[in-house]
Order: structure tokens, then C-alpha cells, then sequence
């Protein structure tokens, strides 16, 4: 898809979410926000992408002789760098680049670097839709309405079957003649790291920790930006949002997913049943700030920071 194509898709989204806001009224109720909310939903944006660092942090470590060792502060700082690529470049994968090349200074082989970025995307998006569906079959086992248990069923077994392929890969031997092919080169690599893992509890647990973290963090803002306009909206509903969105807007269907994830969760809080269609529109464009914003740190960081610190390293060196 071009890249005038996903711009073209990101602007039309965008342009009827705003249509579909009342902009009369959230002038007059401008004051009467809870803005206090939007100051959650930022702050807890931000520890997710905290501990989404300390989950790349665990990955990297993991790796034994083909890792690197880098410190919490630049493994923090390259994460808000990522954050401010992922949402300004023409590509949802694009913040990668910054947590690749950072590996690459710390000694990681640049297939190897490239596999734990996108095994930290696979765990990322796994523990998202997990707790989607533990939330929505609790949901159904306490006798509350579940409307979207079937989806969240479809989208778990799909990422449990993923998980058992790369499972599966971990002890296949991949014959020689198929690692002259980049894809299979860098499966290989994935399988490798998640292979790693396994050999390492303390990393292990470590990643699932800092993934659910993130995840929990990151449902918070959703939730944050719903309770900046109502305050009748379950947390269940800023799971079902923040997880859809997300999974929208790794499609490469838009600029860097906007649009189709600001559409994505209109469309759940609207089929909420709880806000009208001006009430979610303008609850997503809210979100979208609190995005933007975490995202703009990003920009500062890559700005300000000293990539020369010294607590990037090449492996077995220690960093802080």
C-alpha cells in the first residue's frame, strides 16, 4: 500500500471522527471535563511504555552469548524513542528502528536485534488479548453479558496456535538449504530467543511481568480518556477499546495506524450502548492526544539524550 494511500486513509478516518463530534458542545462543556482524568490517562501511558522497556530489557537478556546488556535508563529512553517513530513514521513497525540500532551498539547481532523487537511486539499483543479474554469470560462466568467473548476466543486460540508454532519450531531442526532465505533466517532467530527464554526463568518471568504491566498501564489511559467525558463506563469496555485499537493499528492500511485505531475504538464505545456517537468520537480523539503527547517525550529524548552513555554496552560488560 502506498504511503499517499495511507496518508490519504489516516486524514479520511480522522476527518469523520471530527465530523462526528459536536464541537459546540464540547466548547461549552470544556470546563466541566474531567481533565484530571486526561492527566491519568497520560501518566499511565507513560509507565507503560516504561515497562515496556524493562520487557525488551528482560528479552535482551535473555539471549545468553548472542545479547547485550543495556541499562534501564538508555533501554527506557530508546522505548520513547521507538514510541515517537511507531507513531510519525509511514509504518505501525517503524520505532523498531530505534530499539534495533541500539542493540547493534551493544554488540547484538543485527538478526538477532532485529528477532527481540519483534518477539517484544508478539508478547506485547499476546498479553493484550489474553486479558481480553479472561475479562470477557469472567464476564460470562458471573452471569454478566459477554458480547464480545467470541472474538476475544477467535483472537486468543489464533495467538495460542502462533505460540505452539514457535513452540513447535523450538525443537525442528531447520534444514540448512532454507536458511538461505531472510525470512527463514530471521524465523529462526525468533524461534532462538524464544528458545532462550525458556532456559531463563528469571527473564522469563521478568518479560510476562513487565508485558502484563504495560498491558494494565496502557488500559488505564484508555479508561482515563473515557472518564475525561463519562463516568458510567466500565473498565471492561476500555479493555475491549485499548485492544482493538491496538490490534487496528498494527494494519498497514494507515499512517502509522491513526485513524484506524481512533475509528476503532469510536466504534466499541459506541456499540457500548453507554455514549453517543459525538461523546466516543471525541473520547478517542482524547486517547489520540494522550498518545501524541507520551509521544512528543520520545522526540525530546532523542533530542537530549547522550547516545554515547556508557550503560549501552557490548555483552558481558555491566551496565547500570
Amino acid at each position: 500500500m502506498s504511503l499517499l494511500l495511507k496518508v490519504l486513509v489516516s486524514a479520511v478516518l480522522l476527518a469523520i471522527i471530527c465530523f462526528q463530534v459536536d464541537w459546540h458542545d464540547v466548547l461549552a462543556a470544556f470546563w466541566t471535563i474531567d481533565w484530571e482524568w486526561l492527566l491519568v490517562a497520560f501518566l499511565a501511558f507513560n509507565l507503560a511504555t516504561v515497562f515496556s522497556a524493562r520487557r525488551w530489557q528482560f528479552l535482551l537478556a535473555a539471549i545468553g552469548a548472542m545479547g547485550a546488556r543495556i541499562g534501564t535508563r538508555p533501554a527506557v529512553a530508546t522505548t520513547y524513542v521507538s514510541l515517537w517513530f511507531s507513531n510519525f513514521l509511514p509504518t505501525a513497525f517503524g520505532g523498531d528502528i530505534a530499539r534495533v540500532l541500539t542493540a547493534r551498539r551493544a554488540g547484538m547481532h543485527f538478526p538477532v536485534a532485529v528477532s527481540c523487537a519483534l518477539i517484544d511486539r508478539l508478547l506485547g499483543l499476546v498479553t493484550f488479548v489474553a486479558l481480553f479474554f479472561f475479562v470477557e469470560a469472567g464476564l460470562s462466568l458471573a452471569g454478566f453479558e459477554g458480547p464480545m467473548l467470541p472474538l476475544a476466543s477467535i483472537l486468543f486460540l489464533g495467538f495460542v496456535a502462533a505460540y505452539f508454532v514457535v513452540w513447535v519450531g523450538t525443537r525442528v531442526r531447520v534444514p540448512r538449504r532454507w536458511l538461505r532465505y531472510r525470512f527463514t533466517r530471521y524465523l529462526a532467530r525468533a524461534v532462538r530467543v524464544v528458545a532462550s527464554l525458556g532456559t531463563r526463568p528469571t527473564c522469563l518471568q521478568g518479560a510476562l511481568v513487565a508485558s502484563m504491566l504495560s498491558t494494565m498501564m496502557s488500559i488505564v489511559a484508555y479508561w482515563g480518556a473515557i472518564r475525561c467525558v463519562s463516568a458510567g463506563v466500565g473498565i471492561s469496555v476500555a479493555v475491549t477499546a485499548s485492544v482493538l485499537g491496538i490490534l487496528a493499528s498494527a494494519l498497514p492500511v494507515s499512517l502509522s495506524g491513526w485513524g484506524v485505531r481512533e475509528g476503532t475504538v469510536a466504534m466499541v464505545l459506541m456499540q457500548s450502548g453507554f455514549l453517543a456517537p459525538g461523546e466516543a468520537s471525541l473520547i478517542a480523539l482524547l486517547n489520540a492526544t494522550v498518545i501524541a503527547a507520551t509521544s512528543l517525550v520520545g522526540l525530546v529524548v532523542s533530542i537530549v539524550v547522550d547516545w554515547r552513555r556508557s550503560d549501552v554496552m557490548p555483552n558481558g560488560a555491566h551496565g547500570t
